[in-house]
């Protein structure tokens, strides 16, 4: 992430020796020295390829000095500069002799005619296209700018200001400015959504503004889009916020909080799971209810300042998102944004509270469509046996208190190929009876007084004690129990491996299934009675298959395993499969992971199971052959 600094912040940072920084370090101090080169670096370090790179980097500076002919340098560079002997001669430093009117590029003195020269009390300008590599500079007031194109102007850049003098001078920032990309298109049918709002809320002027009373309560509403690709900016003017109390970030789409946390006092807003959000007051960051480390607060955020213009920059791409404040980069707040999310304004504790949503702009990234590709749009249940029930537009299933016996839903994903990202939040779990997993294609039906953790096409993993179940056997190894209410739990499908990783409340637990079926469907289920709900907040998918149509990604999974080669002297040398050279056997079953191996499927001639768990299996999970027959080999 670049370390990209709002203008209140950006300052003098590292200097030599023989110079000083004050007024609060935007002015720079060089001691009269004739001899040695004096070098200031500014703390704002940009990067071109960051998601949030600027098009333009704007600096102003004051030269001030009765000495008419010092030697002022500014510029930039990829790398410290304060203990370079000649920075003139310095690789991808890039510099404007702002008193004599010299360029300097790659230590490589260039040409320039009719530049205008800097001298005392004169500001002086250098704006870098990060966009277009130019590198601009004139002096504020005259005409006579330069700007010459920098084709290998670096990724990464330092600002620097550097000087050689027999007299003291001082040069003082007076601004920095950064320009964000545009958003072509947009949306002008953004609004607040009036059926999201929660607590008491108003919309006095239609449904772009939204207003609370001096109450103490938690209030939220949701705009009516949904983020899910490309670019996206939400620009809002903060017209109220008296006791900075107000939080403006991300929630799962059709987010709903339980009433009996409306009044509640010890559960403000932003400790609420599920939620992205920062507040306004210390500029603080919560994800999923838990204080982050970093911390972007607006300066001079005071009552008499307002109104103030907030934007939310957010990259689906890279799941990163920028605050900015009156049109100026406060920093990236959120790094893991992960779509779909619906754009959320709360308020917690009292005081007034009044935001305008000003504009919503949107640029949308165009894929390639790939052959033989039916992805969904978005994940939802859509499948269930038992008495169990689909609600929330399919993003939650649940089933009632009184209710008994097994029951599952499936979602409308198939894993087939590249990487699925599912995470799952514990509504109600009552009696933890609640499983996570996933099954092959041909899912089989459950009785009600069973276990559906139990069933031999199901893998599993349980709220009870975080038990793991392999097509009906349980595990020596156990993770996290996932019973409390607001519990996060991520499924990881890796389809190139072939293997499902769990995450409970951002800890990983690790590996709980090997060798799963091609196509792996997720799905959850219940057991057992009392009432129980869980919630699909988000969805992701990673596609890393090969751009050559038909490659399948196994190789990998076969040097991981141990690979025997049956010798061509064997009884069985005429079933050995040409295409691997032999037959493949595994050290441990995938399933159960015991070291009995004796059976290999025909005709791939793969030994992955053991022969409890062998007859499972309709497909070998290595190559995906349908299997017609099984060999005894030992």
């Amino acid at each position: 992430m670049a370390n990209m600094i709002h203008n209140d912040m950006v300052e003098f940072a590292t200097h030599s020796s023989t110079s000083y920084v004050t007024s609060g370090g935007k002015r720079i101090v060089f001691s009269a020295n004739s001899t040695q080169l004096q070098i200031a670096m500014i703390n704002c370090i940009c990067n071109r390829k960051d998601t949030f790179n600027v098009n333009a980097i704007d600096m102003v500076l004051r030269i001030d000095s009765l000495y008419i002919y010092p030697q002022v340098f500014i510029g930039v560079s990829d790398h410290d500069l304060t203990r370079v002997s000649d920075i003139l001669r310095e690789p991808n430093v890039f510099l404007w002799e702002v008193t004599k009117g010299s360029v300097f590029f790659n230590g490589i003195k260039q040409t320039v005619d009719d530049i205008s020269t800097c001298h005392h009390g004169n500001m002086f300008e250098l704006t870098i296209d990060m966009e277009n590599k130019k590198f601009t500079c004139h002096v504020v007031g005259d005409h006579r700018a330069i700007s010459l194109p920098v084709p290998d102007l670096p990724n990464k850049l330092s600002f620097v200001v550097a000087c050689y003098t027999s007299v003291e001078v001082s040069c003082e920032m007076r601004n920095f400015r950064q320009s964000k990309p545009p958003l072509p298109s947009i949306i002008s049918q953004a609004c607040f959504d009036v059926n999201s709002m929660y607590g008491p809320l108003d919309l006095p002027l239609g449904n772009r503004t939204v207003y609370r009373p001096d109450v103490t309560s938690n209030c939220y509403i949701l705009l009516n889009q949904i983020i899910r690709e490309g670019k996206y900016c939400m620009e809002l003017k903060v017209k109220k916020d008296t006791g900075a109390s107000l939080c403006i970030g991300f929630a799962p789409p059709s987010f709903t909080l339980p009433r009996t946390v409306m009044y509640d006092r010890t559960h403000p807003i932003y400790v609420i799971k599920g939620l992205t959000l920062w507040r306004s007051y210390r500029g603080l960051v919560y994800i999923n209810g838990v204080e982050q480390k970093l911390a972007f607060p607006l300066q001079e955020y005071k009552d008499d300042r307002f109104p103030i213009t907030i934007e939310l920059y957010v990259d689906c791409a890279s799941g990163k998102a920028a605050l900015y404040k009156n049109k100026q980069f406060v920093g990236i707040v959120f790094e893991n944004v992960c779509p779909p999310v619906q754009p959320i304004i709360a308020f917690y504790a009292g005081y007034e509270k009044e935001v305008e949503l000003i504009d919503f702009s949107h640029s949308v990234i165009h894929k390639p469509i790939k052959a033989n590709r039916q992805e969904p749009e978005d994940a939802i249940f859509i499948h269930q046996q038992g008495n169990i029930t689909i609600t929330n537009e399919g993003k939650t299933v649940e089933r009632m208190e009184e209710e008994f016996g097994n029951s599952f839903a499936t979602l409308n994903v198939k894993c087939t190929s590249g990487i699925y990202k599912f995470t799952f939040c514990i509504e109600q779990d009552n009696g933890a009876s609640t499983i996570i997993g996933i099954a092959g294609e041909q899912l089989g039906t459950i009785k009600r007084d069973s276990k559906v953790y139990l069933e031999r096409w199901a893998c599993a993993y349980r709220s009870y004690q975080g038990q793991i179940y392999i097509y009906g056997r349980q595990q020596q190894k156990r993770f996290e129990q996932f019973w409390e209410s607001g519990t996060l739990i991520q499924m990881e499908i890796n389809m190139d491996k072939r293997v499902v990783e769990f995450t409970v409340n951002e800890q990983s637990q690790g590996v709980a299934f090997t060798g799963i079926p091609k196509p792996t469907i997720p799905f959850v289920g219940f057991y057992a009675d009392h009432a129980k709900s869980l919630s699909l907040l988000h969805y992701a998918h990673t596609d890393t298959s090969s751009t050559e149509i038909g490659v399948k990604p196994i190789q990998q999974e076969m040097n991981d395993f141990s690979i025997t080669e049956k010798k061509s002297s064997t009884p069985h040398s005429s079933m050995l499969n040409a295409d691997t050279g032999g037959m493949l056997i595994l050290k441990e079953c995938l399933v159960c992971e015991r070291p009995n191996r004796n059976v290999v499927y025909m005709p791939c001639m793969h030994g992955v199971h053991c022969p409890d768990d062998a007859t499972i299996f309709q497909k070998c999970p290595l190559c995906d052959q349908e299997v017609t027959g099984m060999y005894n080999v030992f």
